[in-house]
């Protein structure tokens, strides 16, 4: 049952988004948990994350797990959307908005920078709830496409299920 709720998630992303060129789909880029400034590499489930919601990582060709780049690597990369992994409140989103140095990328020009929800069990962690991870990138890649999804009453859904008490009950946030 577990499982097949976690493909169905999966499935309604792919639905959702299979008809997008791959030259329409936004570029990407998937923050790690030290800093602004480490990527999610092609080797990592994140790749994987960003490929199923409809995104393009444009940190792909990296090496190695949550690879340390340059400011001017990023600005030259010029992702549409930002995702912030689990970061452990190392930084949050306003780090990336007051960065002097990143102020011409399209992703903090156009405020489409959003913190992955890791309060309560990390969404972009190797385990069978990232799906819920890719939804919610899903809804921001795509906020047309998932305009009748409300991530919050999903996860809620998700966790009582699962879980036996919702996202919400147990302190989640989004």
């Amino acid at each position: 049952e577990y499982i097949n709720a976690c493909q169905g998630i999966v499935d309604l992303v792919q639905e959702r988004i299979k008809d997008v060129p791959e030259q329409e789909r936004p570029k990407v880029f998937y923050a790690g948990p030290k800093s602004i400034y480490t990527a999610a590499s092609g080797d990592m489930l994140q790749n994987t994350m960003i490929k199923l919601a409809g995104g393009i990582n444009v940190a792909e060709e990296t090496i190695g797990k949550w690879a340390q780049i340059s400011p001017e690597q990023l600005i030259q990369w010029n992702p549409d959307v930002l995702f912030l992994g689990s970061s452990l409140g190392e930084y949050e989103g306003e780090d990336v908005f007051s960065d002097s140095a990143l102020q011409t990328v399209n992703a903090v020009k156009n405020k489409e920078v959003y913190l992955i929800p890791s309060n309560i069990g990390w969404w972009d962690f190797p385990a069978p709830h990232c799906v819920l991870g890719i939804q919610f990138m899903a809804t921001k890649l795509y906020p047309d496409r998932f305009e009748d999804i409300d991530m919050l009453q999903v996860a809620d859904d998700f966790y009582l299920r699962f879980i036996g008490r919702s996202f919400t009950e147990l302190g989640g946030k989004i």
